[in-house]
Order: structure tokens, then C-alpha cells, then sequence
């Protein structure tokens, strides 16, 4: 491990022992070879690491003998995924010979380990390379563990920060080695540390039986110097006491300073094909307060090669370290991107920005197409935005616009503004003086700099007046290249007429899906397409059937369609709002009474504000026309029962006799739909269970129903049923009156005055 380590060696001789203390001091070696150490892995699964090796030098590093004289561990050839050939059944083949040959400054996945975690306990052992260099040792430490929950890593280490506003994330993760899911209640912080910060969300963390997981997120802020350490306190909801509370330590080192180097030799322009090879040298200077021990220096793109830097360079406060080079080949895919030349120092990772460019603009739409307004009829205006993006990252200079003739009185190109990367439009750059000269054509200065990552946009906008065919374009220059948009329409006299001109629904409500057909007929020459029709309202839509509309035919585009379900889910007043299920013992609950009052609060407060009325319009597209389709509905409440039921009453009974009657409902609605016909609650809110059987329905009360009749029945769609019946024994003469409740899951709750 890095640090320093202290030891007593004990020497036995025939005159007695002698005690020696030893000190020594573990630093990162070149070769970035890390050992591996406090790894836990739960009895019965697998452990299989890769190890990489880094090559320092400016040469090839060959590596002539991985060995481990440990039975529990096991070498294996890494394997890498290649592209399944036809006729080969495999798609994965292992490395060639390459594997053992490190290029310069670069790393490679060298060996596999495997370890399988048969017996508890810890494991230690040595994994032995040795190259045509220097033979490395790595020692590997396994515990096999049985039950509890144990921290990943053991040590949260944020390593070095380097100003008062840099900021460090580590996960914290934990290993849950029983057998049963484990929740994660809380995580603190045991004293208080104001650098510290835990993102943790109580309740959404739950590990799974013998799995490692993320429990929160911890930041590490630099706001002063100075080496920190503490300890973060997991709870869980475990049941065993050991397993209750985790503690992970973390410590971490802020430290200002910084390096300094040329940024003019960082960044690469790349040229036209055939591409050269760009070299540049970077030389850096050390502005922390102590010397800067440089271990390596490398760039992940393969297309950059880094040399110069030795092994183990010391660089003093305000001392320049030794050049390192940098030569980089571009090719097709690598023309604009941006890395990063990562020093390994004794301090941190420190990383220089490099950017390759082309200097190019980017124009949407571009690749040929174009701004293309098609056919348009007559005084029919459209508008597209030409957008030209600096994907660079250093500025663009645009040395000249050309845009379309003057002649051309139906188009106009005009500046809509500049924004940057983020989006957000920038006054200052769309107002000054250079952008308008540019714009304006003028001749004779310097050009206008587009910035990096942001964006001019210009206004194409057309109207024509009379028939006509247009092929204009407009064109900007830079020191890279010339780039041309061009601008084409052709104009038609012409109309479409859209039958009815306007759509009024019957009233409606959530569940029930209206639709209207619609016609259009066309005087235009040609035929037209129906691009895009586009609904101001989610309740409002077209089912489009005919895209080609003929001349002077008229022609089935589609069907307008209303479902008041895609409305707003606070201004829902039907049943699927409150629904709860069916009812099992026949009576209504006053609970659902409640429900139902806060279903007509929800209608009623619709209608107040008008927000029962729908006013759409639909955007019918067809690129030559714009038309628009008024729709119009309005929502309402709907009945369950047959329309000519709204109460219901039995014929004459005679005292002691019994009189049955059936119930007529029917589903308005366009799906399925529950109906149950339930008794009334009882005296606040008590329930009287209904009669059992039919004979005792005749001898308990006046109006009941037996419980079997009372389970509901599904009607299918714009379908009627029947429920019941319903029993009528009068105990004394005159005129009986009770009210039932239809309860569904359309209309929720519905009385039935008898």
C-alpha cells in the first residue's frame, strides 16, 4: 500500500534476540500495477478480476512470464468480443499476441484471475510478472465471508483536491452476504465535517441476498486546506445487532496548487485528407507549494503517441518538468473530438485538456437536403430556421455570406439570434456590428467569430404571391472551408376545402371514444400529401386513412377522434378516479357516498370555470395548405340505467303478496364496464346485511334483493343487462318508497329511486 509502514525484524542468534526496527515507504509505481487487497467476495460466488499494466517508456514493454504459485487462484487469457463472422456460431475470440507487447504510454488488459470462494477466511497470495523490464509483484488478499453486511470499499478515499472548488464524488457501496434483503435506513456522518456532503434518499435503498449495491453518493468539497479524515455511519433495518450499523471511514487531502503549461499547444487542427501527423511538445511548471513527482504521462486515444517524460520525474515549486511530446495522426474518426493527457504525480491525476478540430461549420439541414418548402399554394406563408453550429472547440471566423437574390421578392433571409451550447440566447453577439456587416454582404473586414459550441440561426421565411419555381441558396465562408444551403420551393394556384368545416361532438365523458369522419377536396394541378395534423388538445386526435389527395376529388382523410380519458388527471369526475374494487357483502359503504360528492365537487368546479366545454383546433399540414379544423365537445355526466328508466316503480301488491322486478341498465361507454347493485348503509353508516335467500327477502323487509343477485355483471361496450330483481312485499297498504345504489366503475356510484 502507499505510505509509509513501520515493522520490528526479529533476529534469533545463539547469544540471544535482537529487536530491529524497519521503516519504508510505499509510493505508485510506473507500471500503475495496483495490488489487491481487503477484497470480500460472499461464500460460493466468483472472483475475477483483470489485471493491466501500464508501459512508462517510449518503447514497446514486453511481458515474458505471468506466474502464481497460490492453489487458490487461477490465470486465464483475457478475451475480448469480436464481430460474429457468417457461418461462425461464436462472436468471441481471445487475444493474439499482442497481449504480451505494452505499446508506449499505453496500458493493457494482460491476465485474468479467477477465485472461487469455497472456504471462509482470508486468502493471501502473490501474482508474479516480469517483463523485459523489471518483475512486478502483486499481492492479492481475498476474504471469504459468511453473513453481515460489509462496506465496499474499506476506505472511501477522495485523494487530493487541488483548489477551493473542486469537488470529488465517491459511491459508497455495501456487500449484504445474507440471505435475506436488507434496508438501508440512514447514512451520517459520525462528527461533523463541513467538506462533507452524503446524497442519500431515505426508503429507496433495499439490497438483495448475497449482492453488492450503491447506498449513496458522498461528496468531497475543497473549501480549505488540509488533511481530513472521519467516519460515515450506515444504518440498516437488519434484525442481528452486528448488522445494524456499518462504519466506513474516509479520509481525504486538499491541497492548492496547480500546474501551468501553453494552451496553444494543446489544442491540433486538422486539415483536409490526406491527413499529416501533428507533433507538439508541452512543457509544464509546477505551482504547488512542494516538489511534483511525475510518474506517467499518457493519452487514451490511440491516436495520440506521448513521449519524453522519464520514469519518476521530480519537478520543484516553480520548476518546468522535462518537454513531453505529443504526436498525433488523425484519421477519419478522429478530425473533432476532445482527451486528455493524464499525469500520474505523487499529488493526483492531473489532466490537460486536448482538443483536434477541423474548423468546420455545421449547417441544419445540411448534407444536401437543404431548405426544401416544396409545392406551397398562394399566400400561404411558411417559415424554416437554417441553423449553423461551431462544433469547435476554439472560434470560427465566417469571412463571407452570400445569401439568395434580391429579385426573388417572395424570400427573405433573416437573423433570428445566437445562443450558446446551453441554449440560451446571447443579446450582445446577435446585436453587434460584425454579425450585421456580415448579414448585410459587406466586403472588407475581418469576418464575424462564431464562438465555440454555439449556434447563429437565420429565419427563411416565403410568401408567395403568384405561381412561381425558386432555386436559391445562401453561402458562408471560413478560412476551412465554403459551405452552400440551398433554398427550393415552387408555388401553385390552389385550394383545399376541408367537409364539415367544423367538428361539433355530442356531449361526451371519460370512457366513451366519439368519432367523426372527415373529406377534403382539392383544386390544386397536382396531388398533395398530408404531412403532419397536429391537435392543440391530448383529448383531441385524427386517425389519418388517406395521405394522397387527388385533384378534384373528394377524398376520405381520416376520422376526427374524442377520448375525454387523456384529459388532465385532477379534472377526472368519473369513476376511475376512486375506484376501489367490488363490493362483497351487497351494501354500500358511506365511505364511497363520500368518494362520490368529491367526484361532483370535481364536475361542478369544471363547469364553473367552463373548463367542461372543449375548443380544439387541428393543424392540417399538407405543405402546399395549412388548414385548420375547429373541434368542439362538452363533458357531461352519463347514466348507467336504460334511458327510458330513470326511477322505477311496481304495479299494484297486494298486502303480504310479492311483486318482482328486473333492472334495465346499459354501458354508453367504449369499454367494458362493472355493475353492481348494492342496498343503502345503514343508520350512520352501520351495515345491515341483505337477505340470504329469496324466502328470506320475502319475510325481512319491504324492498331487498338476495345477496347472489348482488355480485355485479360486466357489460361489454355499448351493450344492455339486466340486474335483479329486485323484491317488493308489502307488510301494510299504501305507497312504499326506497332508494338502491348502482355502483360501477364508469359512474362510480348511482341512486335508484323505488
Amino acid at each position: 500500500q502507499e505510505g509509509i509502514a513501520f515493522g520490528t525484524l526479529v533476529l534469533e542468534t545463539s547469544v540471544g534476540g535482537f529487536l530491529i526496527q524497519v521503516q519504508g515507504e510505499g509510493v505508485p509505481n510506473a507500471y500503475r500495477a495496483k495490488p489487491l487487497l481487503e477484497v470480500k467476495v460472499p461464500m460460493g460466488l466468483m472472483f475475477q478480476p483483470q489485471l493491466e499494466l501500464f508501459n512508462p517508456f517510449d518503447h514497446v514493454l514486453k511481458i515474458k512470464e505471468v506466474f502464481t504459485n497460490e492453489g487458490f487462484l487461477h490465470l486465464m487469457l483475457p478475451k475480448i468480443p469480436t464481430p460474429r463472422k457468417p457461418g461462425d456460431p461464436s462472436s468471441v475470440t481471445m487475444y493474439d499476441g499482442d497481449v504480451w507487447e505494452v505499446k508506449p504510454h499505453r496500458s493493457n488488459k494482460f491476465i485474468n484471475l479467477s477465485f472461487h470462494g469455497t472456504n471462509p477466511g482470508k486468502h493471501t497470495g502473490f501474482v508474479h510478472v516480469r517483463t523485459d523490464v523489471d518483475t512486478l509483484v502483486i499481492p492479492v488478499e481475498v476474504h471469504v465471508i459468511k453473513g453481515g453486511i460489509h462496506r465496499l470499499p474499506e476506505l472511501l478515499d477522495f485523494e487530493t483536491l487541488t483548489s477551493a472548488k473542486a469537488r470529488k464524488e465517491v459511491t459508497l457501496s455495501l456487500l449484504n452476504s445474507t440471505p435475506l434483503p436488507v434496508a438501508i435506513t440512514d447514512v451520517v456522518i459520525s462528527s461533523p465535517d463541513p467538506h462533507l456532503q452524503i446524497i442519500f434518499k431515505r426508503g429507496s435503498v433495499v439490497l438483495a441476498p448475497n449482492a453488492e449495491g450503491p447506498v449513496a453518493t458522498v461528496v468531497y468539497m475543497g473549501k480549505s486546506e488540509g488533511q481530513f479524515s472521519g467516519t460515515l455511519i450506515v444504518r440498516t433495518n437488519d434484525t442481528v445487532a452486528a448488522n445494524k450499523v456499518v462504519e466506513v471511514p474516509y479520509k481525504a487531502t486538499v491541497l492548492y496548487g496547480s500546474i501551468t503549461y501553453s494552451e496553444d499547444n494543446t489544442s491540433f487542427p486538422v486539415g483536409n485528407s490526406p491527413y499529416e501527423t501533428i507533433e507538439k511538445t508541452i512543457v509544464i511548471t509546477n505551482k504547488f507549494s512542494l516538489p511534483l513527482q511525475l510518474f506517467t504521462a499518457s493519452v487514451e486515444e490511440t491516436a495520440f503517441q506521448v513521449s519524453g517524460l522519464g520514469v519518476d520525474v521530480v519537478v520543484q515549486p516553480n520548476e518546468q518538468a522535462p518537454p513531453i511530446t505529443l504526436r498525433f495522426t488523425p484519421d477519419v474518426e478522429h478530425t473533432l473530438f476532445s482527451t486528455a493527457l493524464s499525469l500520474h504525480t505523487n499529488v493526483s491525476v492531473l489532466r490537460i485538456p486536448i482538443t483536434a478540430y477541423h474548423g468546420k461549420l455545421s449547417v441544419n439541414p445540411g448534407g444536401g437536403a437543404g431548405v426544401d418548402f416544396g409545392t406551397l399554394g398562394l399566400n400561404v406563408r411558411k417559415t424554416r430556421v437554417l441553423k449553423v453550429t461551431n462544433p469547435n472547440p476554439v472560434a470560427v471566423s465566417i469571412t463571407g455570406f452570400q445569401g439568395p437574390s434580391r429579385k426573388v421578392a417572395s424570400l427573405s433571409v433573416k437573423l433570428q439570434d445566437v445562443r450558446d451550447k446551453e441554449g440560451n440566447a446571447v443579446a450582445e453577439e446577435a446585436k453587434g456590428r460584425a454579425l450585421r456587416k456580415l448579414l448585410a454582404g459587406e466586403k472588407g473586414f475581418d469576418g464575424w467569430a462564431l464562438k465555440p459550441g454555439h449556434t447563429l440561426s437565420l429565419r427563411v421565411d416565403v410568401h408567395c404571391t403568384a405561381e412561381e419555381e425558386v432555386a436559391e441558396a445562401v453561402t458562408f465562408s471560413t478560412d476551412a472551408e465554403t459551405v452552400t444551403t440551398s433554398i427550393t420551393y415552387q408555388s401553385l394556384v390552389g385550394s383545399l376545402t376541408l367537409s364539415p368545416l367544423s367538428v361539433k361532438f355530442p356531449p361526451t365523458f371519460a370512457g366513451q371514444v366519439l368519432r367523426e369522419p372527415v373529406y377534403a377536396t382539392s383544386t390544386f394541378k397536382t396531388a398533395l400529401k398530408m404531412h403532419s395534423i397536429v391537435s392543440n388538445d391530448t383529448r383531441v386526435s385524427f386517425f389519418l386513412a388517406n395521405i394522397t389527395l387527388l385533384p378534384a376529388v373528394r377524398t376520405y382523410v381520416g376520422d376526427v377522434l374524442i377520448d375525454p380519458s387523456r384529459g388532465k388527471t385532477e379534472d377526472d369526475y368519473m369513476a376511475s378516479s376512486v375506484w376501489t374494487g367490488a363490493v362483497g357483502d351487497g351494501m354500500a359503504r358511506k365511505g364511497d357516498v363520500e368518494l362520490q360528492a368529491e367526484t361532483d365537487a370535481v364536475f361542478q368546479s369544471l363547469v364553473a370555470r367552463g373548463a367542461h366545454e372543449i375548443w380544439a383546433e387541428l393543424r392540417m399540414d399538407t405543405g402546399v395548405m395549412l388548414n385548420t379544423l375547429n373541434v368542439r365537445a362538452s363533458l357531461g355526466r352519463t347514466e348507467m340505467l336504460s334511458p327510458a328508466h330513470k326511477g322505477f316503480a311496481f304495479n299494484l301488491t297486494q298486502v303480504g303478496r310479492a311483486a318482482a322486478l328486473s333492472i334495465p341498465i346499459s354501458n354508453p361507454s367504449s369499454r367494458p364496464v362493472f355493475v353492481q347493485l348494492l342496498l343503502p348503509p345503514g343508520a350512520n353508516g352501520a351495515r345491515e346485511l341483505p337477505c340470504k335467500s329469496e324466502e328470506t327477502c320475502v319475510d325481512k323487509s319491504v324492498f331487498l334483493s338476495p345477496l347472489s343477485l348482488m355480485t355485479g355483471v360486466t357489460l361489454p361496450p355499448n351493450s344492455e343487462g339486466l340486474l335483479g330483481p329486485v323484491y317488493f312485499v308489502p307488510k301494510r297498504q299504501g305507497v312504499h318508497h326506497a332508494s338502491l345504489y348502482l355502483r360501477t366503475n364508469l359512474t362510480f356510484l348511482q341512486i335508484l329511486p323505488v
